[in-house]
């Protein structure tokens, strides 16, 4: 006889778990979807008119930094590979080192004038949007290349330094050809 009530106790222990379970599940409303988080790393794309011409001008101007950067080229050709040592023993070594984080700083600096996200943008079903997107993106590239012709601690070899000049001159010509397609 005991052996009843014990089962009953315990089915109703199992019934009521059951019973408390599904209601903590499905008897509270769920949390309202968190409002999406703007990213601070996303660039926001503005849309301009087709009668505004300054994002056209400023890819132009961004091309004719390139060229400047490219026109560098004997400056940045004309050192030794090697380890970047204002300490080095000799006044010439010394100056050298100078000049050479000087000219980095320079070029730094002109590349640093060159932002793509800061380029409007056209419609996609704009005339414009196709080639001024093209030249964007080639000078973007050309514009890495450049970045990774120099560095602060080392002077790079002179193939690899000549060899980034190259790719960003043909990377230059594209956009210009692209450019062409563009009115002034």
């Amino acid at each position: 006889m005991l052996k009843q009530p014990l089962m009953l106790l315990l089915i109703g222990v199992v019934v009521g778990g059951l019973g408390w379970a599904s209601w903590r599940t499905f008897g509270t409303k769920p949390a309202p979807p968190a409002a999406p988080v703007a990213q601070p790393d996303e660039p926001q794309v503005v849309y301009v008119e087709d009668s505004d011409l300054s994002p056209i001008r400023r890819v132009r101007q961004y091309a004719a930094t390139i060229d400047r950067l490219i026109g560098m080229r004997a400056q940045l050709l004309r050192y030794r590979e090697g380890v970047v040592d204002t300490l080095a023993e000799g006044r010439a070594a010394q100056r050298a080192a100078r000049d050479y984080i000087a000219l980095v700083q320079r070029w730094n600096e002109l590349l640093a004038g060159i932002a793509r996200d800061s380029v409007g943008r056209y419609r996609p079903e704009s005339r414009y949007a196709a080639p001024l997107e093209r030249s964007a993106n080639m000078i973007a590239a050309a514009r890495a290349s450049l970045q990774g012709a120099v560095a602060y601690d080392r002077v790079l070899p002179r193939a690899e330094r000549q060899q980034r000049l190259d790719a960003a001159r043909g990377y230059l010509a594209n956009a210009r050809t692209n450019l062409s397609e563009l009115p002034r």
